[in-house]
């Protein structure tokens, strides 16, 4: 009797190009559950960015879960903000610093792009940047303490800019 049909021999698998994704990606990422008048927040946010293309992703993460999304390749389709994410944990992010934004409280060294709410928080970082790149004198003031001195300087800048607009008003 002879022997009817094909015979299948395996053939080596070479791995497909991974295409990049469709959507770009923003992740939020926390160490505790986000709960309240948050959740709102966070549906309005995914609505407007799915009206650009984007997908959100909001992830409660221990610090080993962290350290494993610092370590994965940095992609220009994917854009990490660390909401309250401690210290310790923000420089496994150094790598990424160009996709990363911290929103809360950063490190005294930290490289990585900040956004806070506190006045207080966010000028000692400002002021450490501007020292980093030379500046050897500072003095910050908030226009609306009562610090002293500070009325008189804002009222002095403002008639030495009204004399130079007088100035420019007359030779021109």
């Amino acid at each position: 009797m002879t022997k009817r049909g094909a015979v299948l021999v395996p053939v080596e698998q070479k791995p497909q190009p991974t295409a990049l994704p469709s959507q770009k990606i923003v992740r939020i990422l926390t160490q505790h559950n986000i709960g309240g008048n948050f959740d709102a927040e966070i549906i309005r946010l995914s609505e407007q960015l799915q009206l650009h293309g984007i997908r959100l992703i909001v992830e409660s993460c221990n610090p080993s879960r962290l350290k494993t999304i610092a370590s994965q390749p940095c992609h220009a389709w994917e854009f990490c903000c660390l909401l309250s994410i401690p210290v310790a944990c923000q420089k496994y992010f150094l790598l990424k610093k160009d996709s990363t934004l911290v929103i809360g409280f950063t490190y005294f060294e930290s490289h990585l792009r900040f956004l806070t709410p506190d006045l207080n928080g966010s000028t000692r970082p400002a002021a450490n940047a501007l020292l980093r790149q030379g500046f050897k004198h500072l003095v910050m003031f908030n226009k609306l303490s009562k610090t002293a001195g500070v009325a008189k300087c804002v009222q002095t800048f403002k008639s030495l800019s009204e004399k130079a607009q007088d100035t420019r008003c007359l030779s021109g």
